[in-house]
């Protein structure tokens, strides 16, 4: 029933709306994963990992650029759905209809530390280190590439890089286009968006991208344990959402000697009957979570000659949740309210070739941010009101004034490279930080390097660590986590093949935790405790042969609580991610990506609550992309192509894991002018 509808859309598609446009002439051209060579894939410059574009032979982190055309092909819907190729990578569920990424192990529901960046502007909040709550779903067709950065960032964006980077960048294009695109897929998900750039007079240009993508309600039926009967159970979720996001830039000229930028941002994520808090109420595990952000960011850019500029970038953006669960099994329901503003300033001096072989960035910036409004309201099955207050890290702000040096030195005609720099934070709320970072890099050819890395993070207590919340006492005394970092990795890069391995170990310490003091089995305090590693092996491997094209990568990862001597079973000891694709003629090609996910249990096993290992998560998505014309392309893409019950891991232990999505198909089209 449901493939038949697919293929009934794809049927429309193909009679009803191609004539339509097949007729129109420009000189835009479509391009997908198969029609560029991986040398042009490979050779997209690194803007996330300093102030200067560097190479992926000789950048100076572990990083990964997943371009446009890369998620197209993989079928990727929502923002997690671009990330799940990469290796040492997951996303488990978690409170309040989360979808959480954890990088390298570390797998447990208080872990935060990954940075979402959109445009280099960081979003993760001050309440709780993270954009998984309040930005879930930035539209990817409103992007133009996502940058992942596995291991600290602390050196170059401060505390919110503890573990990684996703670094989002929007919508730009140097030429004079109209992009649009619909679809439409068997379980109602649809999506449309319309990307447009337009010069205005010589030298000015304005990039503008809306999208928006969502689901209808899906039933989605999930097993628990009856608390009271202790017999199996079930019930639905709907998990029906719809997002939109808006992103609008004006830029002038960057060759002439006086530059700027002004980005406008709006993003809107509304979802009902998401996962709720896991195992505290499992008869009616939902939540809903309305989250809207607004932003503005402008940078002005003053060339001084050549080699050297300096550039003055601020921004502001407020955010405002609704989040709402149930709280018991009688059905009383919690509803928080939540508004948190932030403004940051920064100062730029960038030299390429100081010495004639150093390329040095200076940056001093300053930043505030405030959680103006915390709110919470409990009522009952009918509606009335049990309780309600302000939450106690209402008002609670902080401010931030940073040192950044980060630098690049070459030496042995360029065959060696030493990256190195630092990162000076003094925070209004607790003291002073100073995070390092350093990298050897060694060219044993051309093609090839080899890179001795370290890098130091920290992360600062949150806004609900320092003030506390509903369920656990805060701490006003915490202070922050650090983690170093060790990566040892081979890199040979030809014209069409990348193969890239990475041996890493990192010692996580006075870990920011909810902990137990009362032993009952449920966290009451936030605290400093504990030390952790992680260590494992990521390889990965590209070609293109001839019409093939194949992307393979694979991880082990082993992540361990010292002081109980207890690993973090949540997260998978091994990923495996194989993609291949072939071009069957000029116009069509098909992409079969699959990943595998072996030896994870259900959830991290907190407090009193038993695992159990979760089968082996295998999932293959199809993807058929036919180009009509030079500016139309039509696709169709199969979603869990087998039908497999696979499950995720719950960062809140839900019984069995998360289900995943069932079989879907999706058709659409692409159109340039």
């Amino acid at each position: 029933m449901r493939l038949s509808l697919g293929a009934c859309t794809l049927t429309i598609f193909s009679t009803l709306l191609i004539p339509a446009v097949y007729g129109k002439t420009s000189a835009n051209e479509v391009e997908d994963l198969l029609s560029l060579s991986l040398e042009e894939l490979l050779n997209v410059p690194i803007t996330s990992t300093a102030y200067f574009e560097e190479d992926s032979l000789h950048v100076g982190s572990t990083v990964t650029v997943i371009s446009e055309q890369d998620w197209q092909h993989r079928g990727a819907r929502r923002l997690h759905d671009a990330l799940l190729s990469q290796p040492a990578l997951t996303i488990h569920t978690n409170f309040l209809g989360q979808y959480s990424v954890r990088i390298r192990g570390f797998a447990q529901s208080d872990a935060r530390g990954i940075e979402t960046l959109w445009d280099g502007v960081p979003l993760a909040s001050y309440h709780v280190a993270t954009s998984d709550l309040d930005r879930p779903n930035i539209q990817l067709n409103t992007l133009d590439s996502i940058e992942v950065i596995r291991g600290p960032g602390s050196a170059f964006y401060g505390a919110g890089a503890f573990h990684g980077v996703i670094s989002l960048n929007s919508f730009d294009s140097d030429r004079d286009t109209t992009q649009s695109s619909l679809g439409l897929a068997s379980n109602g998900y649809y999506s449309g968006a319309v990307k447009l750039s337009r010069s205005i007079g010589q030298d000015h240009r304005l990039n503008l991208a809306i999208s928006t993508n969502g689901q209808p309600d899906q039933n989605f039926t999930y097993d628990y344990t009856d608390t009271g009967s202790g017999l199996p159970a079930s019930n639905e979720r709907d998990y029906h959402y719809n997002s939109y996001t808006i992103s609008a830039k004006l830029k002038s000229d960057p060759h002439k000697t006086w530059s700027y930028n002004i980005g406008l941002y709006y993003d809107l994520n509304d979802q009902d009957d998401f996962h709720g808090n896991g195992r505290s109420a499992p008869d009616i595990d939902t939540s809903d979570n309305e989250a809207g952000l607004g932003m503005g960011k402008i940078s002005i850019t003053r060339k001084l000659d050549t080699n050297r500029s300096i550039e003055f970038q601020s921004y502001h953006w407020r955010q405002e949740h609704d989040f709402d669960r149930f709280l018991s099994v009688g059905g009383n329901r919690l509803n928080i309210h939540g508004e948190e503003t932030r403004s940051a300033a920064k100062l730029i001096y960038r030299h390429d070739k100081l010495f004639g072989n150093t390329q040095l960035g200076l940056a001093l910036g300053h930043r505030h941010e405030k959680i103006n409004d915390a709110h919470r309201t409990i009522t009952n099955p009918s509606g009335g009101v049990i309780a309600e207050g302000d939450l106690l890290f209402k008002g609670l702000n902080r401010t931030i004034t940073s040192l950044l040096m980060d630098n690049k030195t070459t030496f042995m005609n360029n065959d060696l490279t030493l990256r190195y720099g630092f990162r000076y934070d003094d925070y209004s709320d607790f003291g002073k930080q100073t995070t390092p970072r350093l990298g050897l890099i060694y060219a044993l050819g051309k093609q090839e390097t080899i890179k001795l890395l370290y890098g130091n993070a920290f992360r600062a207590p949150t806004a609900v660590e320092i003030g506390g919340n509903a369920f656990i006492t805060g701490n006003p005394n915490i202070q922050p986590e650090t983690i170093d970092t060790y990566e040892l990795v081979y890199m040979r890069q030809t014209k069409n093949s990348k193969f890239e391995a990475v041996l890493f170990t990192s010692r996580w310490k006075d870990s920011i935790l909810a902990i137990d003091t009362n032993n009952d089995g449920n966290p009451d305090v936030f605290a400093n405790t504990g030390n952790n590693n992680s260590k494992g092996l990521e390889i990965s491997y590209d070609v293109h042969i001839g019409k093939w094209a194949h992307q393979i990568n694979g991880s082990y990862v082993s992540s361990t609580n010292e002081d109980t001597n207890e690993d973090y079973v949540a997260f998978p000891k091994y990923i495996i991610n194989i993609g291949t694709g072939y071009r069957i003629n000029k116009s069509l090609s098909f992409y079969m990506q699959n990943r595998l996910m072996l030896k994870a249990q259900n959830g991290p096993g907190e407090g009193n609550f038993t695992t159990n290992e979760l089968p082996t998560y295998w999932r293959t998505d199809l993807n058929l992309t036919q180009k009509i014309d030079k500016k139309t392309v039509i696709y169709a893409n199969i979603r869990n192509l087998f039908n497999r019950k696979n499950y995720l891991s719950s960062l809140v232990d839900m019984e069995g894991g998360a289900r995943d999505e069932e079989v879907s198909l999706e058709a659409g089209i692409r159109y340039t002018l």
